[in-house]
């Protein structure tokens, strides 16, 4: 159902910005751009995203084991949601861009991708501290487990790869190679974290079974 919305959407941006952009297809054309944060795709992943996030946090409730880590992965996703709606990290690109001391230019990639150094700190930062809840996670519960990180993968190929490979060859204005960048990009990201969200359900669900069984054995 949300992949379907997803190709949806993918397709809309398509025919109206590389199959037919002489069309003038007015507001419409900025409600489905996906280069445009005030759109209807961006909320969309923006919501998918709090979704994601108050599912986890709804699953660490009735979890006996590693509840702050699913409250941890809560919080980071539900951030992840705010940054998709008012576009932090490009916030930090815009300051980092107006500042005039050498280091923090040293930053950027072609004026752009400020946010990539804190967020790669923050990231590595998070899986030292997060790796034992998560390998035992991963042992325990193998399935849910390997969708969450298959979902990872993809959201991170499309919201850091592909987004870097841009900053690195594609600012040079809406050129074709630009315009199915972003269309790859954000194609990733969403698809990303619907197979992100799938795991954290099938995730519940085991554990809710788990649970269950645990307090029958009680009784």
């Amino acid at each position: 159902m949300l992949i379907g919305v997803e190709i949806l959407f993918l397709a809309i941006f398509l025919l109206m910005h590389v199959i037919f952009p002489e069309v003038e297809w007015g507001a419409l054309s900025r409600l489905f751009d996906f280069d445009h944060e005030m759109s209807i795709p961006t909320w969309f992943s923006s919501t998918q995203l709090f979704a994601a996030g108050a599912v986890l946090y709804a699953v660490s409730r009735s979890s006996e084991k590693h509840k702050w880590f699913l409250r941890l992965g809560a919080l980071v996703l539900v951030f992840a949601s705010v940054d998709e709606g008012a576009a932090i990290h490009e916030s930090i690109s815009s300051r980092v861009r107006n500042a005039e001391s050498g280091i923090s230019q040293s930053l950027m990639i072609n004026d752009h991708g400020a946010w990539i150094v804190p967020y790669a700190i923050a990231g590595v930062t998070l899986l030292v501290i997060c790796a034992r809840p998560a390998l035992d996670i991963l042992r325990n519960h193998r399935r849910p487990s390997l969708f969450v990180i298959g979902g990872m993968s993809v959201f991170v190929l499309g919201a850091v790869g592909l987004e870097i490979s841009s900053y690195l060859f594609l600012r040079e204005g809406a050129t074709l190679a630009y315009l199915l960048e972003v269309a790859a990009e954000e194609f990733f990201e969403m698809v990303g974290v619907t197979i992100v969200l799938l795991g954290i359900v099938r995730y519940g669900v085991e554990v809710r079974g788990h649970t269950q069984v645990g307090r029958g054995k009680k009784a």
